[in-house]
Formats: C-alpha cells, sequence, structure tokens
C-alpha cells in the first residue's frame, strides 16, 4: 500500500504517532504482511515520521522534496519493499 502525504498531522484530536505506530505493530500480522510506502511531499517533511510508521508493518518512508521525484522514489520503494 502506498501512502503519499506532507507529513505534518493537522487534527489535535487524531490519532497520535506513537499510538499509530503501537497499533499498526498489533495488527501485522506476518503471515499476511500489507507493507506501507510512506513517501512524505514536500520541502518540510518530516522522513522519520513516516519511517517510523511505514516500519511498523514491514514496509519503508522516503522523503521528497521535489515532487517531479515521486515516480522514481516509488519504483526504488516498491523494487525494495516486494524484495523482501
Amino acid at each position: 500500500m502506498v501512502v503519499l502525504t506532507d507529513g505534518v498531522n493537522e487534527d489535535g484530536h487524531s490519532i497520535s504517532r506513537s499510538a499509530l505506530v503501537a497499533r499498526l505493530h498489533e495488527l501485522n500480522d506476518p503471515r499476511h504482511p500489507v507493507p506501507l510506502i510512506m513517501v512524505a511531499v514536500g520541502p518540510d517533511t518530516d522522513r522519520t515520521e513516516v519511517e517510523q510508521v511505514a516500519r511498523a508493518t514491514g514496509g519503508a518512508g522516503y522523503q521528497v522534496s521535489d515532487p517531479s521525484r515521486i515516480s522514481s522514489v516509488l519504483l526504488k520503494a516498491v523494487m525494495e519493499v516486494g524484495g523482501r
């Protein structure tokens, strides 16, 4: 599953990053993996945040400042995550 995000949580009433990571760890089933490929798009994004969330699912997080690089990052990500 691919998620494109600006990496900013603007909803103070939503789930926190730590709670989301914990919940994803709980739901993760190694027999039926659903790795997230998360791409933070923009110059002010937080790569660490998307990496933490994606790793909880066995996926990976990436950051691109230039939106024109999204396709090359997605290709790289699918090859890396799909090869696990």
